[in-house]
């Protein structure tokens, strides 16, 4: 998993608490302003300590790092946006997920794989 822009005290560690349900090991991170960044990883509780947390200055190294090795995939709402539903894990995959408000950036939509559309309803 990948996080672009998630600096939020509470988003990451929410995060980090489901990749520790569903086994994801490693999460990406980057924030174009390092100064946001603010990560209260006692909110994560025990799976702050079973996720390995990778912070980079930029997403373009973590494309780097990981497309050779991944299908990279970004959560978008958009026209070309594959369901769900639609889409199989089959082979080593990063999902890239923006914040809430400002969502992922043009140039990380336009460097993926793919673009998926993950609905969510209620509240975790």
């Amino acid at each position: 998993m990948v996080t672009e822009n998630v600096h939020k005290p509470y988003n990451l560690p929410a995060f980090i608490r489901i990749c520790n349900t569903v086994g994801i090991g490693d999460v990406n991170c980057d924030s174009t302003d390092p100064k946001k960044t603010d990560i209260h990883l006692k909110a994560a509780g025990d799976s702050s300590h079973q996720v390995k947390l990778h912070f980079h200055d930029s997403i373009k190294v973590i494309y780097q790092i990981l497309k050779k090795d991944f299908t990279i995939l970004a959560t978008h709402v958009g026209e070309n946006n594959i369901d769900q539903c639609s889409f199989y894990l089959t082979e080593p995959t990063a999902i890239i997920i923006g914040n809430e408000l400002d969502r992922l950036t043009s140039e990380t939509i336009e460097n993926v794989d793919d673009q998926i559309a993950i609905s969510t309803l209620g509240m975790i």
